[in-house]
């Protein structure tokens, strides 16, 4: 994964440390020239880590960074031939900005992978954030009085000369009572996290928030399920287990999965064997003396399936 980070001044008068910071070059003229990973133009710049790509539009307007990886970039740019728009290289800046631009948010939908992403409008000097629909991967913003600043690593926000470091009472109560924040509340009182499945713009003292996705439960049933019988439903996801599989272990050198015992485990791995053909290697960790340790129906399990099983003990409680 590479790291995104980025800001849009409300005026022409940014620190250098800002700027410096985020290791991106002056946004105050454009750059014809900036080395692959960054964009300045304007009031905004942008940075994608390890010089990743950015995707652009022809004329400069627009510019996408994306922290992540889109398993299914073939599908999305089909996608997009049929509903007449251009069809976009398959690198997953192209993708999403192509997405945006076209105004067919519901692609987003049909994206498979864990993203977050910005893009810049040099024109209008807005930036909209956008997350995956599962939240697999996180994006930090916060909207000061000097502009907004952006990030896919907390820490790295966290240390904006923007930013100031002040403990968000919501934040912290909400860590205390479950161990862990809810968004979009942080820790930090001026930064928050973009919502799962959300695509919010800034800039220009407006705000503009678009949901794309979210899980809608009602009475305990699933809403899409188009009256299959629940022989087909397990069909269906034992389908959808080995396209996730299919798409996401790699096609070269052996597969690794850890295999604590337990059902969730059990069941990838049971997968694994039956769909692919890969060399699997099965780790597992026992907790010796423990009621809780289940490396022994790991070791059934690996046995059954035939993987290289190996077994590490702690000799104490994690």
């Amino acid at each position: 994964m590479r790291a995104i980070y980025g800001f849009c001044a409300r005026s022409t008068d940014v620190p250098g440390e800002v700027a410096g910071f985020f290791q991106l070059p002056s946004p105050l003229a454009a750059h014809p020239d900036a080395p692959m990973g960054t964009f300045a133009k304007g009031r905004i710049a942008m940075a994608v880590g390890r010089e990743g790509p950015v995707g652009r539009t022809p004329d400069g307007r627009f510019a996408c960074v994306v922290d992540g990886e889109i398993l299914n970039p073939g599908h999305v740019a089909r996608r997009l031939e049929e509903l007449g728009c251009p069809a976009p290289s398959q690198a997953a800046p192209d993708i999403i900005l192509a997405c945006r631009l076209a105004g067919k948010e519901e692609l987003f939908r049909e994206i498979r992978g864990s993203y977050v992403f910005a893009i810049a409008d040099t024109v209008e000097e807005r930036v909209t954030l956008g997350r995956d629909m599962y939240g697999t991967n996180t994006l930090y913003y916060a909207d000061t009085p000097r502009g907004l600043a952006f990030s896919s690593s907390l820490a790295a926000l966290a240390r904006c000369a923007w930013v100031a470091k002040e403990i968000s009472p919501d934040g912290l109560l909400s860590y205390l009572a479950g161990g862990y924040v809810i968004t979009p509340h942080t820790l930090y009182r001026d930064i928050s996290a973009l919502e799962p499945g959300h695509i919010t713009t800034l800039g220009g003292g407006e705000r503009r928030d678009r949901c794309f996705f979210e899980f809608e439960p009602q009475s305990w049933q699933f809403m899409d399920t188009n009256g299959m019988t629940e022989d087909a439903l397990v069909d269906r996801l034992e389908e959808l287990l080995a396209d996730s599989l299919k798409h996401r272990v790699p096609s070269k050198g052996r597969t690794a999965v850890y295999l604590s015992g337990g059902r969730d485990t059990t069941m990838l791995c049971g997968a694994l064997r039956k769909h692919t053909d890969r060399d699997i290697a099965a780790f597992t960790l026992g907790l010796k003396g423990s009621h809780n340790d289940e490396s022994h129906y790991a070791d059934q399990v690996a046995e059954h399936l035939r993987l290289e099983h190996h077994l590490y003990t702690s000799c104490r409680e994690i």
